[in-house]
C-alpha cells in the first residue's frame, strides 16, 4: 500500500496549472470534523480569491462536498479541480 501511495503522490506532484492559477484544491478530512473544516476553508479561500479562481474554487468545493456525502470514510485526502475535471 505504501508503494501505491508513493506512486499516487508522485503523479500528483506533476499536476499543475500551466498559467500558475490557483485551480487545484486539496483537502484532508476526517469524518468527525469535515463539515466545520470545509465551511471554514470555503470562507477563508473565497475571501482571498478573485474572479475566475474564486468561481473555480467554489465549483470544485461543491464537487468535493458531493463526493464526501456519497462516500463513507474515516480519513480522506482529496485533490480536485473543476476547471480541469480532475
Amino acid at each position: 500500500m505504501i508503494d501505491k501511495l508513493s506512486d499516487v503522490l508522485k503523479d500528483l506532484s506533476e499536476v499543475y496549472d500551466k498559467n500558475s492559477q490557483n485551480t487545484f484544491v486539496s483537502v484532508y478530512l476526517n469524518k468527525h470534523t469535515y463539515e466545520k473544516f470545509l465551511h471554514q476553508r470555503e470562507a477563508t479561500c473565497s475571501s482571498l480569491l478573485k474572479e475566475e479562481e474564486q468561481k473555480n474554487f467554489i465549483q470544485t468545493l461543491e464537487h468535493i462536498k458531493d463526493f464526501v456525502k456519497k462516500n463513507k470514510f474515516s480519513n480522506l485526502a482529496v485533490f480536485a479541480s473543476n476547471k480541469y475535471n480532475f
